[in-house]
């Protein structure tokens, strides 16, 4: 069996899905366990960091496509 390698999106996808479930069972706790009362400026800390994962993400995805369409651009 090949070992699979780590890379930076692999663990930026992983955080964004870790902290999605996270945020999804502090959010449907409450409703399971009614003396667990968040504290509601925890959403705000969730949200940052999903945000902030997903817009790094997709500033490098355009980074690159950015860049490979000036390679195709530029005459050899």
């Amino acid at each position: 069996m090949m070992a699979m390698r780590v890379t930076a999106s692999g663990v930026w996808i992983a955080l964004t899905v870790l902290v999605s479930v996270a945020w999804a069972a502090n959010f449907v706790a409450p409703w399971l366990v009614s003396t667990y009362k968040p504290d509601p400026s925890i959403n705000n800390l969730f949200m940052i960091i999903v945000g902030g994962v997903v817009t790094v993400a997709v500033e490098r995805a355009e980074a690159r496509h950015r860049d490979d369409r000036s390679k195709e651009e530029t005459p050899s």
